[in-house]
């Protein structure tokens, strides 16, 4: 079942109330290396929410690639070819970063210095709707539903399990 209004027009899965005119990648295709895989999933969206979630995309894409580099194969990859020239041609998001930017002290669990680093604060905004796109998205591939606008999705960072 595909959900359609009452003239059997097909809606966006994120807004519930504007016609689907695009689809839309969950998660963003950006957090994905090239070659990407050829079964990424997308849900119907109407323009409005695409454009909106693609500002969001980029900077989520940023901040996963340089928390992750770090891990080195694929995330440092993805840090090399997806973080860096998205950050040489976006000036705005380079900005923000170094502005953030501070060193710290790595240090093991027990809490031995290890070493120094730089630290950048994470954009919880581009995280937040993200991850609320990814599982309103991922709803709607499921259970072919649309969560609407009256449910709230509370995203949380936890910084261990």
């Amino acid at each position: 079942m595909i959900f359609t209004n009452s003239k059997n027009i097909q809606l966006c899965c994120y807004c519930g109330t504007r016609k689907a005119t695009t689809k839309d990648h969950i998660p963003p295709k950006s957090i994905f290396n090239k070659p990407r895989p050829n079964d990424l999933i997308t849900v119907p969206c109407c323009f409005e929410c695409n454009n909106e979630a693609s500002k969001h995309d980029e900077k989520f894409k940023a901040y996963l690639g340089m928390h992750v580099a770090r891990q080195g194969g694929e995330a440092k990859r993805l840090f090399k070819e997806g973080v860096l020239p998205t950050a040489k041609h976006n000036n705005k998001l380079r900005k923000t970063i170094f502005d953030t930017m501070r060193p710290v002290y790595t240090t093991t669990q027990s809490g031995i210095i290890t070493g120094k680093a730089m630290s950048v604060l994470w954009d919880s905004e581009a995280h937040d709707y993200t991850i609320e796109k990814i599982i309103r998205g991922l709803f709607y591939h499921h259970y072919k539903k649309i969560i609407g606008s009256n449910a709230s999705v509370k995203t949380h960072w936890f910084k261990q399990l």
